[in-house]
């Protein structure tokens, strides 16, 4: 009899954003490998960059809302030129607007020569259901800001993101695909688009 599997680490942690808090600021970093490409090219896809901007966004959101849980309601992500492929993305989030019920920042996106790549924003709200509460150890930011592995397989395989005709893709609910609201993050949901 085999033993069982490990667990899965979280999609998102195996993308190796590592996460600082700088002032008010969040400053992210992460190496690029060929399994983050857009297939048959050498450029990081799209949807891992909205996958790192709904992260740092979305901390941010977490140190406004805590303890309700904040979900993702508007994200988007804006490049200048094709992304690089190879060497480091640097991502910086502010948060600009913090309302009653809505918490907007903004993501700068830069290689790792400082040279501008893009520009990113998300805007989140709590989480309808009040019952729903950031886990205390979820609120301290270097429990939540560390990878936890490496992506080993393509990012659209590792979410297990299918194609199924032009036009048409699905990406199934799975445990190490959920937010803390219990719905699929938001960054992946990105990836469908992609």
């Amino acid at each position: 009899m085999s033993a069982p599997a490990p667990p899965r680490s979280h999609i998102t942690q195996e993308l190796g954003l590592a996460v600082r808090r700088e002032g008010d600021e969040l400053h992210g970093v992460a190496a690029l490998t060929p399994e983050m490409w857009v297939p048959g090219t050498e450029q990081v896809r799209t949807s891992i960059l909205a996958t790192w901007a709904d992260t740092v966004a979305g901390l941010l959101a977490v140190s406004v809302l805590a303890p309700r849980v904040p979900t993702t309601i508007e994200l988007d992500v804006h490049l200048y030129d094709p992304p690089p492929g190879a060497g480091r993305i640097h991502a910086v989030a502010r948060t600009v607007k913090v309302g009653r019920v809505v918490v907007v920042s903004t993501v700068d996106f830069t290689d790792e020569d400082g040279e501008p790549i893009g520009v990113g924003a998300g805007s989140f709200m709590a989480a309808p259901d009040p019952s729903l509460r950031i886990p205390p150890e979820a609120l301290r930011l270097d429990a939540v800001s560390r990878p936890t592995g490496r992506l080993r397989v393509p990012f659209a395989d590792r979410a297990r993101c299918r194609r199924r005709e032009p036009g048409v893709a699905e990406l199934p609910r799975s445990e190490d695909g959920l937010n803390s609201s219990r719905t699929i993050n938001g960054g992946l949901v990105a990836l469908v688009a992609d």
